[in-house]
Parts: structure tokens; C-alpha cells; sequence
């Protein structure tokens, strides 16, 4: 089985406040039908799939930056480190990873 891990941040686009980024850890070959860019879906689309995403993912990880590490880092940097941090987090050995952006964390 061949797993693969999903990364992305939100809080880039706001003038103020912290930064976060989700890792999502699942079976490479495991599709959850209407996951795509969440900024397009409704509230409770988003909401029916991070119940799905939850139920199926083998792990997840959720990390932050607050907005003083937002002003010393620049917003770019700060959310790369977030991705850094939430796959470092992560237990299992997945083969891939995917990041929605052209930015790659460093881990």
C-alpha cells in the first residue's frame, strides 16, 4: 500500500493573524470525490468533506504561526514553515507528497 500526503496552508490571502497548514496522510490510490480547491465549495460541502477526509486519512496534522512570526518571516515564508511543521508531525512513510501552490516546503 503506497501512501501519500497532501499539504496546504490557508490565512496567506489575510492582512492580519496567523498562518496554518494541514498535512493529510492517504492510500495513494484513494479518491474522495469533489475534493479539489475548497475556496470553490460551499460551507457545507467543506464541511461534509473534512468528515470524509478525517474518517479515511490514516493521519493528519494541523500547524500554525502566529502573526508575529507572520511580520518577522513574510507571509510566503511563514506558511512554508506551517507545511514544514505539519509534515514533521507525521508519523507514517508515505512515498509522495503534494502541495496546493508553486512554493515547496523544505521537509
Amino acid at each position: 500500500m503506497a501512501l501519500i500526503v497532501g499539504v496546504d496552508e490557508v490565512g496567506r490571502g489575510c492582512l492580519a493573524g496567523p498562518v496554518y497548514a494541514s498535512a493529510v496522510v492517504m492510500e495513494e490510490a484513494q479518491i474522495i470525490e469533489g475534493l479539489k480547491d475548497s475556496k470553490l465549495l460551499t460551507k457545507k460541502k467543506r464541511e461534509e468533506l473534512f468528515k470524509l477526509i478525517i474518517k479515511n486519512s490514516f493521519e493528519y496534522s494541523v500547524a500554525s504561526l502566529d502573526n508575529k512570526k507572520v511580520d518577522d518571516l513574510n507571509i510566503l515564508n511563514a506558511s512554508l514553515v506551517a507545511m514544514e511543521n505539519s509534515i514533521a508531525m507525521l508519523k507514517s512513510n508515505f512515498i509522495r507528497g503534494y502541495i496546493d501552490g508553486p512554493h515547496v516546503p523544505k521537509k
